[in-house]
């Protein structure tokens, strides 16, 4: 009896290994950010990673950069965790290949290994996944950091900002793209030839679209924040070119009033405060001249601040510049001075 038992059981794990080895066995993908974010790659239309795995992906890789520091070493470990293997599908999953082209992204910044050009490269397949997919959320997000990164780039030597610093090209305002309709802005981004385009003119459309599809999805947040850049970019081109310098602070001012009344939908308290004091500052470097919008916009900042002595420093120094600007040196020095006695009165590091 005790052999037999053995015979059968032996004879059924024979025939549980017969029956594994007749099923199919599914294929597997690398997956990784060069392969299946870059431009370059083209994969063929039967072979798609699985969106369920790349969603898993991009989360974990997302978890290390909300919890470590910003640092190359950080970035190192995210790309080596974008590299995975997924069961091969029949149909493209392009929310999750967003997701994961978002990510790798950012990390692209990040890593030592990793470059700039590389990095906007991968947020432009996530953006057009994330357009396919109807995900107005990351079509903000990866338009945000593509102006970002746009703004830092090189300019190769036939580039309009090339050819403008040599005189071959007028230094005309570039606001080509605020004429199209929000629903353009984004085709237009994916369109764009960076490689021909100035840096302001490239972070422009990139904040277009952002600025559209984050109003979309709802996020008061993120089209603040574009407004702000666009308005930090437009203040800093007028440094640049003294002949468009009126034309471009009138740009600076009207994007900062667009953040901030886009910021005061902002549900977190804290991070209205934030844009709020940073899009009113932007407006006195602007050397805006409607003293009253000004005074207003400072009272709502006040009504939003704390008791923190970092935030009365910031809400004090602001009405006092506001005041120098109006021309009450008075006033602007009594803020001032209550400015730097918060400022003194914030805990120092011991």
């Amino acid at each position: 009896m005790r052999c037999a038992g053995l015979r059968y059981i032996g004879g059924r794990r024979l025939l549980l290994a017969a029956i594994a080895a007749s099923l199919p066995v599914s294929p597997l993908l690398a997956a990784d950010p060069q392969t299946l974010c870059s431009s370059a790659q083209s994969r063929q239309a039967d072979s798609f990673p699985d969106g369920a795995t790349l969603r898993r992906t991009a989360q974990s890789v997302q978890e290390v950069l909300s919890t470590s520091d910003y640092s190359r070493t950080t970035g190192e470990q995210a790309l080596r965790l974008l590299e995975t293997e997924t069961e091969v599908t029949a149909a493209a999953d392009p929310s999750a290949l967003a997701s994961y082209c978002l990510v790798a992204g950012q990390v692209m910044r990040m890593a030592g290994s990793g470059s700039d050009l590389r990095a906007r490269d991968y947020l432009l397949s996530a953006l057009r996944f994330a357009r396919t997919a109807g995900t107005d959320a990351i079509v903000a997000d990866a338009a945000y950091r593509i102006a970002l990164i746009s703004n830092t780039i090189a300019v190769t030597p036939d580039s309009r900002s090339a050819r403008r610093q040599m005189g071959l090209e007028p230094a005309t305002p570039l606001l080509e793209t605020l004429a199209l309709s929000p629903d353009d802005r984004c085709g237009e981004l994916v369109r764009l030839d960076f490689q021909r385009e100035t840096r302001l003119s490239a972070a422009a459309s990139a904040l277009a679209c952002a600025k559209s599809a984050a109003a979309r999805a709802g996020d008061a947040d993120l089209v603040s924040m574009a407004h702000l850049q666009e308005a930090r970019l437009y203040l800093a081109d007028a440094a640049r070119r003294p002949g468009s310098r009126d034309i471009l602070l009138e740009e600076v001012i009207v994007a900062a009033e667009r953040g901030l009344a886009s910021s005061s939908h902002i549900r977190n308290r804290d991070r209205r405060f934030d844009l709020t004091a940073r899009l009113i500052e932007t407006r006195i470097d602007a050397q805006d001249s409607d003293i009253r919008s000004l005074t207003e916009n400072v009272a709502n900042l006040r009504s939003l601040a704390l008791s923190s002595p970092d935030e009365q420093a910031i809400v004090h120094a602001l009405e006092g510049r506001i005041y120098l600007a109006g021309g009450d040196s008075v006033r602007a020095a009594a803020s001032l001075r209550r400015a730097i006695f918060n400022e003194m009165m914030r805990g120092q590091p011991l």
